[in-house]
């Protein structure tokens, strides 16, 4: 009997072997087990119920597993499981499901066996060697979860960490007397040499030295202090206050134009920059050239090769003047469709001498005379010809007669009568051949029905049943040289051994070239639609859609 953990889940167990329902013996590897399958009875129960979720998979050889979950395990005690589905024998399993703290001791060892020490009172514990548990305990060494009422030879005390020893634990009072602690104590005075005048100060509880009004007159009546420092001392303008020059926008103004430039000559500034560069009437500079006259001559007479800039208007003058003048334009360059550029730049692209030269143009009219001159003398026999025929056929006298032209209608005429009576007998045929073909084709084909085999119904029967009784089937995947396994079959396989005794024939064309026309015998099969069939061993494994006739 195996062990399992009380109400506890992922518990793997072991289900088989599965052996077939029919002979006993075979085992079963593609058995569908749900949990509906798997009934489970639980110590004290009246019924089974299923197993909670999830079914049985498939190891190998028949055995299957299942996973039970704290459901299935929720009872102490026994648990028997059971299994029984279609085309297996009956499968019962026992098992002991035990307490969380026994299954760890016993199974997996990470825990210990509870002992209760009220089954120890009064007892005495003989060892091997006649050990007798004492009455008291003079060591508490590995004691624990117990009350011990004396700390007589109490040793191996655990360390005492921080904030182990707190305020509330310690009641008042409990301290006096014990060591130099001066509690309570009272008539304490401070000895400290002070600095002179330190009485006058007077210093409030707060901590505030207050001076004397002496004091602060001697500090402002001082002639003169010098402020090292202006941090924190601020300035307002207000009543009583003088020395301070109200500015305005207008004085700024002023000072600042009516300043005399020379006083400006800090490098960089603005004054120095107008003294330097301001010191003359603007249309003096230059010579008094800074006319309109003046600069409109200074614009139109500079050179443009200075101010060829792209997108400068020196540029663009510049490229218009040399766009000034066509037969400087390369063609067909940019010239679109339709222009003149285009059509000279596409056409005269070359010399004209080096076109057609006069001597061969010399041949061409040669060759227009010849030519010409032929053609006159075939319109001169036509001529002639037209001559013989004469005005309104006259010149036609030499055909046939109308005699001969009545004996050529009489021969078609009997002609066409015998062609029309050989092709009224060709239609009658082609109407009995259509009576005989069936109304509609089966794939492109003729579809026909045997009634008959050399005029005997009964062969025809007979091969009717030699064929029906054939089975045709295609290799799946997984088949060896003794196991061939199916992945379709016609007609579906149902019961095992099913198709034993009878004979495999591969196609002539399956995928397996060594198997092509190979047969062997069939000593077993499965019970399934597509089974696996055993076999006398091949010469090669079949292969995935390899295909053939069970006879």
């Amino acid at each position: 009997m195996l062990y399992l953990r009380y109400a506890t889940a992922s518990q793997e167990i072991l289900l088989g072997s599965f052996l077939d329902s029919t002979d006993g013996s075979t085992v079963e590897t593609a058995l569908t087990i749900a949990n509906t399958d798997i009934k489970l009875w639980k110590e004290g129960a009246t019924t089974e119920a299923s197993k909670n979720s999830g079914g049985a998979t498939h190891i190998a050889s028949g055995r299957y597993y299942a996973v039970l979950d704290a459901t299935d395990t929720n009872t102490l005690g026994k648990l028997e499981v059971n299994v029984h589905v279609a085309g297996a024998l009956a499968v019962r399993r026992e098992f002991m499901v035990l307490p969380a703290n026994v299954y760890d001791a016993l199974v997996l060892g990470t825990d210990y066996l509870d002992a209760s020490a009220v089954q120890l009172a009064g007892q005495t514990i003989t060892a091997a060697a006649g050990v007798t548990f004492p009455t008291s305990v003079a060591s508490p060494t590995n004691i624990t979860g117990g009350t011990i009422t004396t700390v007589t030879n109490l040793t191996n005390l655990p360390a005492i960490t921080a904030g182990w020893l707190t305020a509330s634990g310690i009641a008042a009072g409990a301290l006096n007397g014990k060591g130099d602690w001066n509690i309570g104590k009272t008539g304490y005075s401070l000895t400290q040499s002070f600095p002179a005048n330190f009485a006058a100060l007077s210093i409030t509880a707060g901590g505030l030295v207050d001076i004397t009004q002496a004091a602060a007159d001697k500090a402002w009546g001082t002639a003169a202090r010098v402020l090292t420092a202006g941090t924190n001392i601020t300035l307002a303008k207000g009543t009583g206050i003088t020395g301070f020059n109200d500015l305005d926008a207008a004085g700024v103004a002023a000072a600042t134009w009516n300043a005399a430039t020379a006083t400006y000559g800090i490098s960089g500034s603005y004054g120095l920059l107008i003294e330097t560069n301001l010191d003359a009437q603007v249309s003096t500079v230059g010579g008094g050239s800074l006319t309109e006259a003046g600069i409109a001559d200074a614009v139109w007479d500079e050179v443009l090769s200075g101010h060829l800039t792209a997108g400068s208007t020196g540029y663009a003058l510049d490229a218009s003047g040399s766009a000034g003048d066509p037969w400087a334009t390369a063609l067909p360059g940019a010239y679109g469709a339709g222009t003149a550029g285009k059509i000279l730049g596409d056409n005269i692209n070359a010399t004209i001498s080096s076109r057609a030269s006069q001597a061969s143009v010399d041949t061409v009219d040669d060759l227009l005379d010849t030519e010409i001159a032929a053609i006159k003398s075939d319109t001169v026999a036509i001529l002639i010809d037209t001559a013989e025929i004469g005005a309104a056929g006259a010149g036609l006298t030499a055909l046939a007669t109308q005699a001969s032209v009545n004996t050529i209608d009489d021969l078609l005429d009997s002609e066409i009568a015998a062609i029309k009576a050989e092709t009224a007998s060709i239609q009658t045929d082609i109407n009995d051949i259509q009576i005989r073909l069936p109304a509609a084709l089966v794939g492109g084909r003729m579809d026909s029905t045997l009634s008959a085999i050399g005029n005997s119904t009964a062969a025809l029967d007979a091969f009717k049943r030699a064929v029906k009784g054939n089975v045709i089937g295609t290799v799946g995947v997984g088949s060896t040289t003794t196991s061939v396994v199916s992945s379709s079959l016609t007609p579906a396989g149902s019961v095992s051994t099913q198709f034993k005794g009878r004979i495999m024939t591969f196609a002539d064309d399956t995928t397996t070239a060594a198997l092509r026309g190979q047969s062997t015998d069939i000593t077993s099969s499965t019970a399934a639609a597509t089974p696996t069939f055993t076999v006398t061993a091949l010469t090669t494994a079949p292969a995935s859609t390899d295909t053939f006739v069970i006879t």
